[in-house]
């Protein structure tokens, strides 16, 4: 399959959309108190113009304190979130040198040594903006690394031909073995948004199974009920898709459909259940097949991730990008030591492996 690289972000958002960022700051807001370890101080909130984030003080190679901030609703050390991707600012990046030079002054007071800015698309209108703002207030950017991520143009063709595009294994695992799946019985997909808590207690248990722990810990699972019960936003659609044989349930679906996109945020299924057949990627195949019945959806968002054992995400996908994950720093030594303090993790680690070969 010829792949295609975007570089536009989703507009409308929805990790930027008020709907989820209310969630976010609900659901992780009240526990910081209890959560936070003694060596932090307290997270401070505060506005940056239109953009809100968070800081908090930590020690540096052991040696002095440096402050980081972080836009409201990307996740750290202290606040374990969902993944909070596509990262935007809340303003246009290119016409509004106000916005920009109230989210910089705003950021001295503060007395800013560091803003991780995680989850940016490459290339995109925000991405160049911000390296062009760095820049020319001369501070310095360290990029930490891409993450690649993958989705489904809906829109430039239908299933039909999509299928057509995968590679002989890919179709097999998402859609022929499907006639396999009928002969162990009635197979029935349904959408339990009505019952969320049974529902995520069925993703738990398939997730629990797969990866050794829940699929959301307590606090994200707070977040996610809240954007579920409290959400007015009409751009937001919940499908919590359950895929039964018999009607007992064999996979679960967590998607979430907001403006023209559907994201793939959770999956899991029962591997006993794996007769020659991959339960999850059949069940993924008839999302992917409904996002391409639905007039609304031009994208079916993968997003950012890898499987267990294979990047079944590149296979199925015909469209990616990458992420960058930006360090933006007010002073210039800022970045050595933040190499050299990687440098060191890593060697760390090296002579850790090479003792338990010994």
């Amino acid at each position: 399959m010829q792949i295609s690289h975007s570089g536009t972000a989703p507009t409308p958002n929805l990790f930027r959309s008020q709907a989820w960022l209310d969630a976010w700051r609900h659901g992780w807001g009240e526990l910081l108190d209890d959560s936070i370890p003694k060596k932090h101080q307290p997270i401070n909130y505060f506005s940056c113009g239109k953009l809100s984030a968070y800081s908090y003080d930590s020690k540096f190679l052991d040696l002095f304190r440096i402050r980081t901030i972080y836009p409201e609703g990307k996740t750290s050390k202290l606040i374990p979130a969902i993944r909070n991707e596509y990262f935007q600012f809340p303003f246009d990046p290119v016409d509004c040198d106000s916005n920009w030079d109230e989210f910089w002054s705003t950021l001295d007071a503060k007395g800013w040594d560091r803003v991780i800015f995680d989850d940016i698309l490459k290339g995109s209108v925000d991405h160049l903006c911000l390296l062009d703002q760095a820049a020319k207030r001369g501070l310095f950017v360290l990029n930490r690394g891409e993450d690649p991520l993958f989705g489904i143009d809906t829109a430039a063709q239908d299933f039909t031909g999509y299928l057509k595009g995968l590679s002989t294994s890919s179709r097999i695992k998402l859609y022929n073995k499907r006639s396999k799946l009928r002969s162990m019985g009635v197979v029935a997909i349904n959408n339990m948004c009505q019952e969320p808590d049974g529902f995520f207690r069925l993703l738990n248990d398939f997730h629990a199974v797969r990866w050794g722990k829940r699929c959301f810990s307590p606090n994200n699972q707070k977040m996610i009920n809240l954007l579920l019960d409290n959400s007015s936003d009409k751009n937001l659609g919940i499908d919590c898709s359950v895929m039964s044989i018999d009607n007992t349930p064999v996979s679960a679906v967590f998607d979430l459909h907001y403006g023209n996109r559907i994201y793939n945020l959770q999956m899991g299924y029962n591997e006993s259940l794996s007769k020659g057949i991959s339960l999850g990627a059949l069940h993924l195949g008839y999302q992917i097949e409904a996002a391409f019945n639905n007039p609304v959806v031009d994208y079916y968002d993968l997003m950012a991730g890898c499987g267990k054992h294979c990047s079944y995400k590149e296979s199925f996908s015909d469209t990616r990008g990458e992420f960058v994950n930006l360090v933006v720093f007010k002073r210039k030594w800022m970045p050595v030591a933040h190499r050299l303090k990687d440098h060191l993790r890593e060697f760390g680690e090296r002579l850790r492996v090479y003792s338990v070969k010994q």
